[in-house]
């Protein structure tokens, strides 16, 4: 019942088309088609007739303290009404706070406050569009500044409050472990396995020491190796997706690479027949999460937007790295968390301005063709 499929992108259509048979499950970002014209939708729908297809955006913002705008879960609502997609996802990301646009996904601290607000902003959606969509971990190339738990923790705290389902992207998953230097097969068989619907593969580089996730290389054995170890320990099927978002192989050459996963997977599988009884489920978090304070909410947007400024606003990056203590405390940030800002990375800090710099840039020479 796993099921194994691509990323659809324009330059990949054709191949596709040609080779759909091999294809069991397509993945379609969502915002190119919220203004789409009628004809255009009902190609859309006709894929989804044809196979199982998601949808995958990247604009909500679902882990921000700030509300997700009303307006784009109307978009999602109109869209998945025409198309009646088998799933939709998005990411455990913040993309705006304090009227800053960071162009891209960036990482929420991993907080009290941000499981709260991911929570929320689930149950939100769930009221305004039907459903709930898969939730997706990104790559960063730095710990969030002013976290206060691990990512795994934090993923785990979420799914299990919100009763969500997540689309695990092995290759984010791999990237942080480096990057922030935690052992990613053990943080994988502390995740609650059985909330996992879904599974992405990209390929990424090693850029001044870390891994960027860039969706430009093929998948790395290391990710390959972690699929099989999900297939082990995983008591339910599984969509996998291979995205490419650019520098594209041969169809073929692709649909190599997934025939590669399936093997992962059935060796993961065939592993798990003589391995009972290998996972136990974490201990429900969601207490944790109740009792919140109403000022919650505000203190976690006050930290987002330094954030956002610090990734967007070199001057303003300047000035806090120089000082950062006084910085933090005039730009409104609690005492408690001004330890794990004063002690940032600044080198990763650095690394991900320029990471979100160069991709902002990209979205918009797209938006702009």
């Amino acid at each position: 019942m796993d099921r194994f499929g691509l990323s659809w992108r324009p330059e990949l259509a054709l191949g596709i088309h040609s080779q759909a048979p091999r294809i069991d499950v397509l993945e379609f970002l969502a915002e190119p088609w919220f203004h789409a014209s009628s004809t255009e939708l009902r190609t859309l729908a006709a894929w989804c007739a044809e196979k199982p297809v998601h949808l995958h955006g990247t604009t909500l913002g679902l882990a921000s303290s700030a509300l997700i705008d009303p307006q784009r879960l109307l978009a999602w609502s109109t869209l998945i009404s025409a198309v009646r997609p088998e799933y939709w996802s998005e990411h455990l990301s913040f993309v705006r706070a304090g009227g800053i646009e960071i162009g891209h996904l960036a990482a929420p601290p991993r907080t009290q406050e941000t499981v709260r607000s991911a929570i929320d902003n689930l149950a939100r959606i769930r009221d305004q569009v039907g459903t709930y969509p898969l939730v997706e971990n990104i790559a960063t190339l730095i710990r969030p500044p002013g976290s206060d738990r691990s990512e795994v923790s934090w993923l785990s705290d979420i799914l299990i409050g919100s009763s969500g389902q997540l689309l695990l992207d092995l290759h984010n998953f791999y990237a942080n472990s480096l990057n922030e230097g935690w052992d990613a097969i053990v943080g994988l068989k502390e995740l609650p396995i059985e909330s996992i619907a879904g599974v992405h593969l990209a390929g990424g580089r090693t850029w001044h020491g870390r891994i960027l996730d860039d969706h430009l290389h093929s998948v790395p054995d290391q990710v390959f190796r972690l699929l099989e170890e999900l297939a082990a320990l995983s008591p339910g099927p599984i969509d996998v997706i291979l995205e490419r978002d650019g520098q594209f192989p041969s169809i073929d050459e692709l649909l190599d690479e997934l025939d590669k996963a399936r093997s992962c997977v059935l060796a993961g599988r065939q592993r798990s027949l003589a391995e009972k009884n290998r996972f136990t489920p974490l201990q429900n978090c969601y207490e944790q999460t109740q009792g919140l304070s109403s000022g919650t909410a505000a203190t976690g947007l006050v930290l987002e937007t330094l954030l956002a400024r610090l990734y967007t606003d070199e001057p303003f990056r300047s000035s806090f790295l120089a000082d950062p203590e006084t910085v933090a405390r005039a730009a409104g940030i609690q005492p408690s968390q001004l330890m794990a800002l004063v002690d940032v990375d600044r080198v990763g800090l650095d690394l991900a301005s320029r990471s979100l710099l160069a991709k902002r840039a990209q979205r918009t020479s797209r938006s702009s063709r």
